[in-house]
């Protein structure tokens, strides 16, 4: 039976009689407007655990975008019906005023260097809005494993930071990116995509898997620019970045890089198309 739950007194009664059944929790937090990618996130969690709990929740304090937030796509009710074919046990769909009650006051996390880059330098307070939420939920549901996409992996670091800053017993599994057929991650905000844009978009996964490929930091650094250029060239396209950065402190690869085995860099993009900002990642294919 799959429980439907929109505030945190009946998601509390719900998960004490969980708890007393001796049954791990899972959890998944989406923003909604779901797609394989989220899906495939709920069955990796049944896999590992006892009982699945999924939210919906767009989460304001993570966007210093207004006109962002309020274009975020939203359709809870297609969304519990997509649920409803996956091994989900429990959705919990709370409202603003349920997350945020007037007396909420946000913290502010020593998240370290890696808000400081990419993402983090892109967003500024996108992360700690992450934070802020992800603490809420986390303390709320209390789940044994947490589940994110490695779309968006400065995110999972930040997480695990969240997580070891606040000593909570909660481990994060970060799962691969699911992606189209044409390579493009597959993200809510696709469906914003005109399909000129969505055809168009195939292209940031193209000219990463090129960069992936080069051998040396000199040929690496002049690709990435050569792929600015070719991105930045097709109508309705803006870099907001394309780096090879490091995956632990996120810091951008340049000519004094230190030579660090390949499992150590990433490339990361963030690219507007057609006015929807779309990121992606992906491991470097070659050795430095």
């Amino acid at each position: 039976m799959l429980h439907i739950l929109r505030n945190r007194k009946d998601l509390a009664d719900h998960l004490q009689q969980l708890r007393a059944n001796g049954l791990s929790l899972g959890f998944v937090p989406t923003m909604g407007a779901l797609h394989e990618g989220h899906l495939s996130l709920v069955q990796i969690a049944y896999e590992k655990t006892d009982h699945v709990v999924v939210s919906i929740f767009v989460n304001p304090s993570q966007f210093n975008n207004s006109k962002d937030l309020a274009l975020y796509p939203r359709d809870v009710y297609g969304d519990i019906e997509k649920l409803e074919t996956t091994d989900c046990h429990t959705i919990y769909i709370p409202s603003v005023e349920d997350v945020y009650p007037p007396d909420y006051v946000q913290p502010r996390y020593n998240l370290g260097e890696v808000e400081n880059s990419l993402e983090g330098s892109s967003r500024p307070g996108h992360f700690q809005g992450v934070a802020a939420v992800l603490e809420r939920f986390f303390t709320d549901i209390g789940p044994e494993k947490a589940f994110f996409g490695e779309k968006d992996y400065q995110q999972v670091a930040v997480v695990r930071k969240l997580v070891e800053l606040k000593q909570l017993p909660i481990e994060i599994v970060a799962c691969p990116t699911l992606r189209e057929k044409d390579g493009l991650a597959m993200s809510s905000r696709n469906r914003r995509l005109s399909p000129e844009m969505r055809t168009q978009a195939a292209n940031i996964f193209a000219e990463m898997q090129k960069i992936s490929k080069v051998n040396t930091v000199e040929e690496l650094i002049l690709k990435l620019d050569q792929s600015r250029a070719f991105l930045n060239s097709i109508d309705g396209f803006s870099v907001e970045y394309l780096e090879v950065a490091n995956s632990q402190t996120f810091d951008p690869i340049t000519k004094h890089s230190l030579q660090l085995p390949r499992n150590q860099w990433r490339v990361f993009a963030a690219v507007n198309v057609g006015g929807v900002r779309l990121i992606d990642n992906c491991a470097l294919e070659s050795e430095l």
